[in-house]
């Protein structure tokens, strides 16, 4: 899942007339390239915290980025961060334990969002999307059972959301027995939501 976020993140930055986003799409079969615009856009990538910033998000942005096309500042480093692509768009390094406060007074094309933050800033990323008309991106394991995400994308669907689930099990490079023995430790409601992104209330999981 944050893969898939990193590839769109970085798709939204180099804008839809770069020739490698061209040829993502076209591999993929992504149907959403109209939706990215020409010429590379400003991109908001958060993390719960700047350790997984570095450790995750970071490095998968950068591993699909065009070689020597980013200047970064301060991208080994804890804070916020970002990568200039030369003339094209821009990436944004914030994490969602900065409060809703740090995400105001910005714009962006794009946001994507890796694990369940709180609700205060996914609600303040979203209005930094309103004046470029843009789009957000939301990849998580529900680890915390029924919370707002699952009020507010799947009980009663946001107008304009979508959702998708994306299983362990499709995943060709994970050797298939270790997932399956490793699934095996947990019980049922974590087992589901780790398998499969269900949403399970997690209450019993210690005394099931």
């Amino acid at each position: 899942k944050s893969v898939l976020g990193a590839q769109i993140a970085v798709a939204w930055a180099l804008g839809r007339d770069h020739p490698d986003v061209k040829r993502w799409a076209h591999l993929n079969a992504w149907p959403h390239l109209d939706r990215i615009p020409a010429a590379g856009g400003r991109v908001c990538c958060t993390s719960l915290t700047s350790n997984e910033s570095m450790r995750v998000q970071r490095p998968l942005v950068e591993a699909y980025l065009p070689p020597g096309l980013a200047r970064w500042r301060n991208r080994y480093g804890a804070g916020e961060a970002h990568a200039d692509l030369k003339g094209a768009g821009l990436l944004l390094f914030k994490t969602a334990d900065q409060g809703a406060r740090a995400f105001q007074a910005d714009s962006w094309d794009f946001f994507w969002g890796d694990e369940e933050m709180p609700e205060p800033v996914w609600n303040e990323a979203m209005m930094r999307l309103v004046d470029r008309r843009g789009h957000g991106l939301k990849t998580m394991t529900p680890l915390r059972g029924k919370t707002w995400v699952y009020d507010r994308f799947f009980d009663d669907k946001e107008e304009g959301s979508a959702t998708s689930a994306i299983w362990g099990e499709h995943n060709p490079h994970i050797p298939a027995d270790a997932l399956a023995a490793q699934l095996r430790t947990y019980g049922q409601h974590e087992r589901a939501a780790r398998a499969r992104g269900e949403f399970t209330s997690l209450e019993g999981r210690v005394y099931e």
